[in-house]
């Protein structure tokens, strides 16, 4: 029959690719799931001490009134600038008999410094008392 070259039928397999851009799409849907599942910050309690009620127990006397402002503190009536506010409050504690002190943030002051004020004044072993803003106590 024919003295030509045969030509082989058989063809190598082709290779396929992989698409990397579904793979990509599952990995960042998985990584979106994930941040939004887990949770970044601890949550610690904090203990608040709750204003008594009136007439029980204390009197305005025993009591130093620490108002927080965002550069600063109000303690007794007196403006302290907010790095000084603990030695001024440690002041006040040490020289009169204080057996409470009423912590009241004002507007615009964050939890943050609220908490680490409320922090610090509870490190002087007296009762600390969270005011809400605006009200007396």
């Amino acid at each position: 029959m024919g003295a030509g070259p045969r030509i082989a039928l058989d063809t190598p397999p082709r290779h396929t690719l992989i698409r990397l851009t579904p793979l990509i799409d599952v990995i960042f849907i998985l990584l979106i799931f994930f941040m939004l599942a887990s949770t970044l910050e601890s949550r610690e309690q904090v203990a608040v001490g709750i204003a008594p009620p009136a007439g029980a127990g204390t009197t305005a006397s025993d009591i130093l009134r620490v108002s927080l402002e965002p550069d600063a503190a109000i303690i007794e009536g007196r403006r302290v600038p907010a790095a000084g506010m603990m030695d001024a409050v440690e002041a006040a504690v040490n020289t009169r008999d204080v057996r409470g002190i009423h912590l009241q943030p004002r507007a615009g002051v964050s939890l943050q410094t609220t908490l680490e004020a409320l922090g610090e004044m509870q490190r002087l072993d007296i009762e600390v008392s969270l005011l809400k803003n605006g009200e007396d106590a």
